[in-house]
Formats: C-alpha cells, sequence, structure tokens
C-alpha cells in the first residue's frame, strides 16, 4: 500500500515536466538494450515479455534519438511511467527536488523506454525492506556499477537480497563497461551462492546487450 498512500499526482507531475525538458536537451542515453540484443537471447537468460515489449520500447528510443532531436510528446509517454513523488508522510516535495540521483533515473528511464512502470519508494526508508523504487510492483534496488569484475555484481547482488531485502535488482554495468561473459559469471556466482533468498529477478544493462534473469 506505501506506494499509493504517499505518492502526490501533482507533484508527480511537475517533476515529470522537469524531466521532460532534461531529456529534451539531450542529458540522458535513451538506447534500448533489449532490442540491440533481442535475436542473441539465450535459453538459459531470457528477454521476459521480451523482445515484443523491446520493439515497442525500441521505436519509442529512436523517435527521441532522430536526427532533429527528442520529440516532447514521445519524452513525455515514456515519463508518463515513471513517478518520483513519493516522499515522507506530512511532506512535501520541491521544484528540482526528485527522487532518483542521476544513476537512478539513468536506470528508471531504460527500464521506462522498455515498458515497465516505477515508482521511487520513500526517501527515508530504512533497511532492512529499503529498496530504491517499485518496478511493476516489485521492490527494486538500483545499481550503476564502474566495476569490470564479475565478482564485484555478485557482492552488490548479494548485498541487495540480504540487507535491502528486494526481490528485484536492476544493475547498468554501462557506466564500466563489463562484458557481457562478466556479467553471465556474475550472476551466475549469485544464483549459486547460499545467502540468496529474496530476489527473485535481476536485469543487467550492458554496452549493446541486456539480460533479464528468474531465480
Amino acid at each position: 500500500m506505501e506506494q499509493i498512500l504517499f505518492t502526490n499526482h501533482e507533484i508527480a507531475a511537475m517533476l515529470r515536466k522537469e524531466r521532460v525538458n532534461q531529456i529534451l536537451d539531450g542529458d540522458w542515453d535513451l538506447s534500448d538494450p533489449w532490442n540491440e540484443m533481442a535475436d542473441e537471447v539465450e535459453d538459459s537468460v531470457r528477454c521476459l515479455g521480451g523482445v515484443k515489449e523491446g520493439c515497442t520500447g525500441s521505436k519509442l528510443g529512436e523517435a527521441l534519438t532522430d536526427l532533429f532531436g527528442a520529440d516532447q510528446e514521445d519524452a513525455a509517454e515514456i515519463m508518463e511511467r515513471i513517478d518520483e513523488s513519493w516522499k515522507t508522510k506530512g511532506t512535501h516535495k520541491r521544484v528540482g527536488e526528485f527522487a532518483f540521483d542521476h544513476d537512478e533515473f539513468q536506470i528508471a528511464l531504460t527500464l521506462a523506454i522498455t515498458g515497465k512502470s516505477l515508482m521511487a519508494r520513500n526517501d527515508r526508508q530504512s533497511n532492512p525492506n529499503r529498496g530504491d523504487a517499485w518496478v511493476d510492483d516489485k521492490r527494486a534496488d538500483f545499481k550503476a556499477m564502474k566495476s569490470r569484475r564479475a565478482d564485484g555484481l555478485n557482492d552488490h547482488l548479494k548485498k541487495a537480497d540480504v540487507d535491502q531485502q528486494v526481490e528485484f535488482a536492476v544493475v547498468d554495468l554501462r557506466p564500466g563497461g563489463m562484458d557481457e561473459k562478466g556479467a553471465r559469471d556474475g550472476l551466475r556466482m549469485f544464483r549459486n551462492s547460499t545467502s540468496r533468498g529474496n530476489i527473485q529477478r535481476v536485469i543487467v544493462f550492458g554496452r549493446g546487450y541486456a539480460i533479464e534473469y528468474d531465480l
């Protein structure tokens, strides 16, 4: 119920308008990682919902990155899937007071481009059961990784699983450039971990690939 009790539609709309302007200014990566790897999905690591949503998101991303720049209507359509108005009860957000930081919003934007709906979680929520957002009604942790080490990915997923006890983890590997083999190795380490128990699904984005992994 918390995603319903503490959202503010007026403030959400205000923040969306500000984010649309950022998108129009070209501040964000609007690529669709699902479309980039749709023909290479392996049976053991599935692109769920997968290619249909990915292709829809890709068309939207292509429209936004057209030679003539981003389209306001398309940017607004993406932002309808993102709500950053979550705030501690009795307090209110101000102009420019976004729930997601830069890295978190890049992850949120990538997920929204592929059709997922997101709501930021309370900025004062403490561990356990913290997380950064609700993604399609599942509590999620976001992480942008600069490391290329597979064991680093494994370590982050363990922390999200044990400390934050989220159901869903999303890791953006594009900042560090981890290759697909490293990502799969890290996921395999986590799958085999004895501490695993809360996370039900993991998504990782890389440069030219994306993996959605059900546990």
